[in-house]
């Protein structure tokens, strides 16, 4: 029998194959799996904005020769995902955010400091800048507790520009957008998994807005922000379900 394909985006890290390890092993009983990696994923010269990235991830899915397909976003990448299929409604089965939303829903001083960012990490220096701080040892224990922790150990300054230029144009571009209104009228299916102890994605602020945007939520109560051993289990079980 003919499996259906998921396509997974990941978060702002851009490293599908290590965020999705897990996840992709329990689906494939049922799904093929296509995992797309971001193009700034270790590399160092280029920034993205979300169009390129959209384009990036459609020439993936067409080397694949796949028509249709469910779409399932993980964290900033429910932003890609959301963004993919207002525009290619037609490419997908259903879509499926993670720990994710449509757009960020922030108070006006994030959105003030979303809009500084998107301008000032287009300056390579002022993103070496902020990464050099924000990945400095002074800070490690706040900034693991953060909404936006480092993507992985010892993470160096040189690759900030791509990560954090780019993940500064996804937010920007996403929360000037009309995603949601475009989303809330497509007729596929849309379900939400969120967490009520994730601090980047809390179900108490997004299960609402999503709600009213014609998605199937889902809230579990433990899981974080993919920080528990059993998040992708848990996650796994509701899409195989």
């Amino acid at each position: 029998m003919t499996k259906e394909t998921v396509v997974l985006l990941p978060g702002y890290d851009g490293d599908g194959q290590g965020t999705f390890a897990k996840l992709s092993q329990l689906l494939r009983t049922k799904y093929r799996c296509i995992i797309i990696n971001y193009p700034y994923y270790l590399q160092t010269s280029k920034s993205y904005s979300l169009s390129e990235l959209i384009d990036h991830v459609r020439q993936q899915i067409k080397k694949k020769g796949n028509e249709k397909f469910h779409m399932l976003g993980f964290s900033m990448g429910g932003f890609l995902a959301s963004a993919y299929v207002s525009q290619y409604p037609e490419d997908i089965v259903s879509l499926t955010l993670v720990s994710s939303s449509v757009r960020p829903n922030v108070t006006k001083t994030y959105q003030a400091l979303i809009i500084l960012a998107y301008y000032a990490f287009k300056v390579p220096f002022l993103a070496r800048l902020f990464s050099t701080i924000y990945s400095s040892p002074l800070l490690s224990d706040l900034v693991k507790n953060s909404p936006l922790p480092l993507p992985r150990d010892n993470f160096p300054s040189r690759e900030a520009y791509p990560l954090f230029g780019t993940l500064a144009n996804v937010l920007y571009e996403s929360s000037t957008s009309d995603t949601t209104s475009l989303i809330a009228h497509i007729k596929q299916g849309k379900s939400a998994i969120l967490f009520a102890d994730d601090t980047s994605f809390p179900a108490s602020i997004y299960a609402p807005i999503l709600t009213n945007s014609g998605f199937r939520v889902i809230v579990k109560k433990t899981g974080g922000h993919a920080a528990s051993p059993d998040y992708w289990n848990q996650v796994a079980s509701i899409i195989l379900r």
